[in-house]
């Protein structure tokens, strides 16, 4: 081996020993790790802290908000919906029917109508509408003035007045011809 490489190897092996012999000294200046790391207890402490945080400033915008919405002299355009919070509920609301009116309305027109599910706002021809869904069809009910719109569950019971399901949904090409 030429001096060249002797010395190459040398003062690697001497910074490797500095370099381990510096962390090693480090490590045992510094304080206990174990105080370092926070606990389950104070993790949790600090969680229920922050949410508690979060939860007065959330209150605070949505006074905030609450107060800018009632300061308006203007009312919310029909389908502009207002944010929705978990403890506050829109101060203007999107329809002046609630789905409950909506529901009696469309028995109303079909006394004998089984409602699917819970009426549900949609846009019918431009119109803020609920859409009723009973088993013969759907109606349609004005979600502010309480007008029916269209109502395809009468033009399913005139297509098949004994209550029968037809195979094909609506098909008015074949009204009075047998199926076979």
């Amino acid at each position: 081996m030429n001096q060249k490489t002797a010395f190459s190897i040398a003062a690697a092996l001497t910074a490797f020993v500095l370099v381990i012999g510096g962390a090693i000294a480090g490590r045992m200046t510094q304080p206990a790790a174990a105080s370092a790391t926070p606990t389950t207890a104070e993790m949790q402490a600090l969680l229920t802290q922050r949410e508690a945080e979060y939860q007065a400033r959330l209150n605070e915008a949505n006074q905030a908000l609450a107060a800018a919405y009632a300061a308006q002299s203007a009312p919310a355009p029909v389908l502009a919906a207002a944010p929705a919070f978990a403890d506050q509920q829109p101060t203007a609301p999107l329809a002046a029917l609630t789905p409950q009116d909506a529901l009696n309305m469309a028995l109303a027109v079909m006394p004998n109508g089984v409602s699917l599910r819970t009426p549900e706002l949609v846009d019918f021809q431009g119109a803020l509408a609920y859409e009723v869904s009973f088993s013969q069809g759907l109606v349609y009910i004005d979600a502010n003035t309480g007008s029916l719109l269209y109502n395809g569950a009468a033009q399913t019971t005139a297509q098949n007045p004994g209550g029968f399901e037809q195979e094909h949904g609506h098909d008015d090409d074949h009204e009075g011809q047998d199926h076979d």
